[in-house]
C-alpha cells in the first residue's frame, strides 16, 4: 500500500434521523475513532479534514433524496481531495455515512479506471422509486454505478462513477430473497455478488481472492474498497444503524480486508456506518479500532 492520505469525512447526510429533533451520529465517528487512537496510531503522511455540512434531511417532490443539496455539495468537495492526493497516496476517507462514497468515486474517476469492492452487510441498491426513508445511504451503490436520480448520478457529468461491471458487492447478507428484495434493480445488471454465505462456503480468503480476479479479468486500473461496518455482527459491531446477526467477526473482517489491501489493486479505502452515540461503553469503540489498525497495518510491518 502506498503511504496513507488520511480524509476526515464527518458525514450524516445520507441516513434518517434517529428520533424526531435529532440527527445521526455518523457526523461523529471520525472523532470518536481519533479519540480511540486510530489517528495516532495510524502511519499516515497526510491529513486532510472535511467540515460537515448541515443536516437538514427535509425530503420534497422535487429534491426526492433527504439532503440533497447538502450531498451534492458535500460530495463534490470530498472529490477535489481524493483527486489531488489519488496519484501519490492511498487516500483513507474516514467516514461518515456510506453516501460519501459518491464524492469518493467521482474523485477516483478522475484519475483512472477504478472498480468497486463495496463490503457491506447490505448491498445499498434503493432508488429514490424504491425507497421508502429516501435515505441516500440505502442508495449508494445504485448512484455509484449510475441508477437512480441524476441529480446524484451524474455530477459534473461523470456517469457512472464506477461500472456495474467493475462492482463487486462482498459479504452482504441482506438477499434472503430475491422475489421479494425491495433493491432487485442489482439483478439486472453485471454487479457480482459474493454473499457472506457464499464466501463462508467457499472460504472467506478465496472468496475475497475470487473478488480481486473478477476485477483484474475486467481490465480495471485499480479498485476502490468500501468498508461499512454493517458487515460486522452485531455482537462485535451494534453501533450501526441496523445491526443484524449472522455478520463477520473481527477476524474475519481482518482475514478479508488483508487479501484486498496487498492484492496491489487497491487505491483507496473508505470507512462508513459506524455511529458513536449507539454505543456509551468505548469499549466497543477501541475494540472496532484495534481490528482496523490490525488489518491496515499488521504489526509484522
Amino acid at each position: 500500500m502506498r503511504k496513507i492520505c488520511i480524509i476526515s469525512a464527518p458525514s450524516n447526510l445520507g441516513l434518517t434521523p434517529p428520533a424526531p429533533g435529532r440527527d445521526p451520529g455518523t457526523v461523529r465517528a471520525p472523532l470518536a475513532l481519533f479519540k480511540a487512537g486510530l489517528l495516532q496510531r495510524l502511519r499516515y503522511k497526510v491529513y486532510h479534514g472535511l467540515k460537515p455540512a448541515d443536516y437538514q434531511p427535509r425530503v420534497t417532490r422535487r429534491t426526492r433524496v433527504r439532503n440533497l443539496e447538502r450531498l451534492r455539495q458535500f460530495s463534490r468537495r470530498l472529490a477535489r481531495h481524493v483527486t489531488e492526493n489519488a496519484p501519490d497516496y492511498f487516500p483513507l476517507v474516514i467516514g461518515g455515512d456510506s453516501s460519501l462514497l459518491i464524492g469518493a468515486l467521482l474523485g477516483l474517476k478522475r484519475v483512472g479506471r477504478c472498480g468497486l469492492i463495496y463490503l457491506s452487510g447490505g448491498a445499498d441498491f434503493l432508488t429514490s422509486e424504491t425507497s421508502t426513508s429516501k435515505a441516500a445511504a440505502g442508495m449508494t451503490l445504485a448512484l455509484a454505478t449510475g441508477y437512480g436520480y441524476d441529480k446524484l448520478t451524474n455530477l459534473e457529468g461523470q456517469r457512472p462513477y464506477v461500472r456495474d461491471s467493475n462492482a463487486v458487492v462482498f459479504g452482504n447478507r441482506d438477499m434472503l430473497d430475491r422475489e421479494s428484495y425491495p433493491g432487485n434493480l442489482i439483478f439486472e445488471t453485471d454487479v457480482s455478488i459474493l454473499t457472506l454465505d457464499y464466501a463462508r462456503e467457499i472460504g472467506l480468503e478465496m472468496a475475497s481472492m475470487l473478488a480481486v480476479e473478477l476485477l483484474k479479468q475486467r481490465g480495471v486500473d485499480g479498485f476502490w474498497l468500501h468498508f461499512d461496518a454493517s458487515v460486522l455482527d452485531c455482537e462485535v459491531m451494534p453501533a450501526v444503524a441496523a445491526p443484524l446477526p449472522g455478520g463477520m467477526s473481527y477476524a474475519e473482517m481482518i482475514t478479508v480486508l488483508r487479501v484486498f489491501l496487498d492484492s496491489g489493486l487497491a487505491v483507496g479505502m473508505d470507512i462508513t456506518g459506524f455511529d458513536p452515540d449507539r454505543v456509551p461503553d468505548e469499549e466497543f469503540t477501541r475494540l472496532y479500532v484495534d481490528a482496523l489498525i490490525e488489518a491496515l497495518q499488521p504489526a509484522e510491518e
